[in-house]
């Protein structure tokens, strides 16, 4: 069967702003094959003339891309701008962290979700139950497609952050208005318990809660009829965003780097419009010269991702062999930060420190085999200057850092312990 998906453009993220309550609301059980190809379209769930109305994560399982592509497909052209497909646990094939042997299948599993992930456009996963900081570090290193990671029935934390800035979202903190609070339930009261006590909690900062239900107990009605039932009782206080805006805007919040260039105006050199920053890999550009993204503010640089001919589905051959990257503040004056020649692959995954642009480049200097470059997205990530200048920020996610550093060894001892 034919694993070519066609995959719809993911929208721009909401603004950060203080006094707003962020929610992103999930289902479960989309680790189970079966569940992907019968329950989940049924119709309280996917089936639901409500759906679209309110953001939607559902959890579903990579490994449909084999056993199933048709029904991804048909999963992906249904859908609509507020679903998103997400791993269940954890990653590709159920597999339950606390049982990681090690650091070598840690990584080795790692690697081949982030292969999947690749292939299906996903890039977060539901960890299934416990996982120590070492193993979320090893497990999010091998997955430089990962925009973050939640996970289940753990000790309370709020939020956490890999060394690799990816953040990971744990289930199970009670405390209200807590920034990162997921829960787990059989239906929305307990949601409804926590979300109205955040919006009651006097609080001028932005608050992040993410929770997921039970698919077998849970419909898309009660989602919806929760957000009209909390944006009624309190205007204005609550945005629902998808699971991977929530993580978009939490690293915002905490200075960390997110995708800036998601649905900014991007241009080929004679000022073309060009869709290489919608999304999704199955639109693009072709063509010999140079693309410029324009960011909108000035943003401080911390990597790029460049995806080729390869990754919608043409032959190796016509990946982009070689270019530039190059920046501006002021798109007249350019600087060339990052050099790349003998490419292969249909994913290059580039790092950059340091640098602040507005403007971005990339000139074309080998576009491959036939002489025409196929640009299919160009991802750039890293913090907003405004926020990753302001002292007050930084020295808030300072100290989050070092809490979460300070927690790390507790947990390690805890996981021991109980696996004895």
């Amino acid at each position: 069967m034919s694993q070519e998906l066609s995959l719809p453009p993911v929208p721009a993220k909401p603004a950060l702003e203080n006094g707003k309550i962020y929610v992103s609301l999930n289902f479960s059980d989309g680790d189970n094959i079966q569940y992907d190809q019968g329950a989940m379209r049924i119709p309280r769930l996917w089936g639901s003339p409500q759906r679209g109305e309110v953001p939607i994560g559902w959890t579903f399982s990579p490994v449909m891309l084999d056993a199933g592509p048709q029904i991804m497909n048909w999963y992906y052209a249904t859908a609509t701008e507020n679903d998103v497909l997400i791993s269940g646990p954890s990653g590709v094939g159920y597999s339950t962290a606390a049982q990681w042997p090690g650091k070598a299948f840690t990584q080795g599993y790692g690697a081949m979700t982030n292969d999947y992930f690749e292939r299906c456009a996903m890039n977060i996963v539901t960890v299934w139950s416990k996982i120590t900081a070492s193993r979320a570090n090893w497990y999010a290193g091998a997955m430089p497609g990962l925009l973050g990671f939640t996970v289940q029935f753990e000790y309370g934390q709020r939020i956490q952050y890999t060394k690799n800035k990816k953040p990971v979202v744990w289930f199970g903190s009670d405390v209200p208005g807590s920034r990162g609070a997921m829960s787990y339930d059989n239906g929305i009261d307990n949601f409804r318990a926590r979300l109205t006590a955040a919006a009651e909690w006097a609080n001028s900062e932005p608050q992040f809660i993410m929770g997921q239900a039970d698919a077998w107990h849970t419909s898309v009605s009660d989602f919806v009829a929760l957000r009209d039932e909390l944006t009624e009782k309190y205007p204005g206080r609550f945005v629902f965003v998808r699971p991977d805006h929530l993580m978009m805007l939490l690293n915002e919040y905490h200075a960390k780097p997110l995708l800036v260039s998601l649905q900014k105006p991007a241009f080929d050199e004679a000022g073309n419009p060009v869709a290489i920053t919608d999304g999704t890999f199955t639109t693009g550009w072709q063509g010999e010269s140079a693309l410029t993204i324009d960011l909108g503010e000035s943003v401080v640089l911390d990597r790029y991702v460049l995806k080729n001919a390869g990754t919608n589905y043409m032959d190796a051959s016509l990946n982009t062999v070689a270019w530039e990257l190059q920046v501006s503040a002021d798109g007249a004056s350019w600087k060339t930060i990052d050099t790349v020649s003998g490419n292969e692959d249909a994913i290059a995954y580039r790092n950059l420190k340091g640098q602040s642009a507005r403007y971005v480049t990339l000139v074309i200097t080998d576009p491959g085999a036939d002489g025409i470059a196929r640009v299919q997205e160009l991802e750039i990530y890293g913090v907003p200057a405004a926020r990753a200048l302001d002292p007050r920020v930084r020295l808030r996610s300072f100290f989050h850092d070092a809490l979460t550093w300070l927690s790390g060894p507790v947990f390690e001892i805890v996981a021991w312990w109980e696996g004895r």
